[in-house]
């Protein structure tokens, strides 16, 4: 390319997916966020209680109206745009596994000592254990 030739610009909502993008790429970019987050406060100025049309009140106090509500509040959007970029992350491996370095204490005893009945994770279960098969002898 000379430097008179631009690129050609890609519309926002045709631009295929890039490796690498963050969950806002996820939450706003492809069309269905961006209707399902526009779609919020629509339905909810038409279906809050000062400003519902009379001829929706049949529909508010029925059951679709819970699961329409449901499904727009902003955390369900959140939460349903969210699952897609974190099945995708992980399709991608771009998660890392978790670091479990700072339970190594507690999982495992101090360097050349062993578990007891007083260092034991399990010490309490062990010591009802104990008392039951006591109270159980007699």
């Amino acid at each position: 390319m000379t430097e008179t030739e631009t690129e050609p610009m890609q519309d926002d909502d045709q631009a295929g997916p890039i490796d690498g993008l963050g969950l806002s790429h996820w939450l706003w970019r492809p069309w269905y966020a961006k209707l399902w987050w526009a779609a919020i406060p629509v339905y909810w100025l038409v279906m809050g209680e000062p400003t519902r049309p009379e001829f929706l009140n049949a529909f508010a106090d029925s059951g679709y109206a819970v699961v329409t509500n449901v499904l727009f509040i902003p955390i369900t959007t959140l939460f349903a745009l969210g699952a897609g970029y974190f099945r995708q992350a992980a399709i991608d491996g771009r998660l890392d596994a978790p670091q479990s370095d700072w339970m190594a204490p507690i999982i495992r005893p101090p360097e050349g000592t062993g578990w007891n009945d007083a260092t034991s994770p399990n010490r309490f279960r062990n010591r009802i254990l104990r008392e039951h098969m006591r109270n159980m002898k007699g």
